[in-house]
């Protein structure tokens, strides 16, 4: 697993950034556990690439979105080196991360 923070304007966000990599590390362990984890529970670890990515994005924009509420100005989300991909991302960008209507 890999989440990352960062901010079009770096100058006194280190801690901010330090706080939303705990949240993101906190909310996918206590809901999912891992990337690895969540796609075994939902039958998908040998499922194609895009099928994987469509759904950890399903289960991941959702906890994004809810931290970006209270860190409108972090560049944040979360990649997986295993596949190559962001998975969930703040702010959320088109053809950044398959949706689910990419099928």
């Amino acid at each position: 697993m890999t989440r990352y923070a960062w901010s079009k304007s770096a100058r006194g966000l280190t801690g901010r950034w330090s706080c939303v990599c705990r949240l993101l590390d906190a909310e996918l362990e206590s809901r999912h556990g891992s990337f690895a984890h969540l796609l075994e529970t939902e039958g998908a670890l040998a499922a194609p690439r895009e099928k994987q990515i469509q759904l950890l994005n399903a289960e991941l924009q959702p906890i994004v979105d809810m931290i970006s509420v209270a860190y409108p100005d972090v560049e944040f989300g979360y990649y997986s080196k295993d596949l190559r991909a962001e998975l969930a991302i703040h702010p959320l960008t088109d053809a950044v991360i398959y949706t689910r209507s990419a099928a």
